[in-house]
């Protein structure tokens, strides 16, 4: 059986790609505060429709932005 926690990497991406969350919010089309509560951990889940747009804004893949911890 597997046990572990998803953790979501948002804030290591936009610091490799240099960007900020401000820029993410306008780029993705999504509301800064739903942007800031899951850089930090404050959500108990997120839609693919918000995944997709967060891994479009930034080029890149879902498992870029997830990862899980055991």
């Amino acid at each position: 059986m597997i046990s572990g926690v998803i953790r979501i990497c948002l804030e290591e991406l936009l610091e490799k790609r240099e960007r900020s969350l401000y820029w993410l919010s306008k780029a993705a089309e999504l509301p800064y505060p739903t942007l800031w509560r899951i850089q930090k951990g404050k959500v108990k889940g997120i839609t693919f429709n918000v995944l997709e747009r967060i891994c479009t804004a930034l080029e890149c893949e879902a498992s870029d932005l997830l990862a899980i911890e055991k």
